[in-house]
């Protein structure tokens, strides 16, 4: 998988827009305030970084359109 394009688009659509590409998820939706370390990459893909492999996180995901 070859994510270049999609930074490309995702970047090039952050400076004409004047905003970030990535970002908090609780700026999206704010009841992800529990999930800090969670945050888009562009405005398709959401990390959600996992720091303990013996630890199950519970993972919220926005509702689509």
């Amino acid at each position: 998988m070859n994510l270049s394009p999609y930074i490309f688009r995702e970047a090039k659509y952050s400076v004409e827009n004047s905003g970030p590409l990535t970002y908090p998820t609780w700026l999206e939706n704010f009841t992800f305030y529990d999930q800090p370390l969670s945050y888009f990459f562009g405005r398709d893909i959401i990390v959600f970084p996992m720091l303990d492999k013996e630890k199950e996180d519970r993972i919220k995901i926005p509702k689509g359109e």
